[in-house]
């Protein structure tokens, strides 16, 4: 591993050399030495955000690749757990955050669609506490749309369209929200 001086500016430029330097991990583009980093820099910095949103797709990242190739990818197992670990973690710091919150649900919604739907109340509960941390209404109709998608990914047409429906009562213009609107109230 690169020696570095423990300063956060430190630790970001090693962080870099083996974001671009995949070559280096163990194995070879898991980006383990990237995860360990972003680790001492959430404890440094636990206010940083991004750094557990960060760590948590690659968690995800590696048991995705795990999934599809266990032999190859063995690094992978239960990184799915670890992904939510760092989220809960994190928001012992964040639970202001509406950034944060938000980046949390949209990075596992891929796990929820494709492999694992138990983690839908996961990402759900991610996507309330975007919408209670909204500091405005683009911000809650972000939150609001987000929900809605998980209901309608789910096969709930009546919640995810109650959602959208909530995200026409502050913006009654919203395209998108028409549109599903729309879509779900047809199919």
């Amino acid at each position: 591993m690169v020696q570095y001086g423990g300063s956060l500016d430190d630790i970001y430029a090693c962080i870099d050399v083996y974001w671009h330097g995949e070559e280096q991990d163990n194995p070879p583009g898991s980006y383990t030495n990237v995860i360990k980093l972003l680790y001492r820099a959430e404890a440094k910095d636990p206010a940083q955000w991004d750094n557990f949103t960060t760590s948590e797709w690659l968690h995800y990242s590696q048991w995705s690749a795990w999934h599809k190739d266990p032999a190859a990818a063995a690094c992978g197992k239960d990184k799915d757990k670890e992904a939510v670990a760092v989220i809960m973690t994190g928001r012992r710091w964040n639970m202001d955050n509406f950034q944060f919150h938000l980046q949390a649900g949209t990075v596992m919604e891929g796990m929820a669609r494709f492999y694992k739907p138990e983690y839908y109340a996961f990402i759900q509960d991610c996507y309330n506490l975007a919408y209670k941390a909204a500091a405005n209404d683009q911000e809650r109709v972000r939150a609001l749309l987000s929900l809605g998608h998980t209901y309608r990914n789910q096969g709930d047409k009546a919640t995810a369209i109650e959602y959208h429906k909530r995200v026409l009562a502050i913006d009654p213009a919203n395209k998108p929200a028409q549109n599903y609107i729309s879509q779900l109230e047809n199919n």
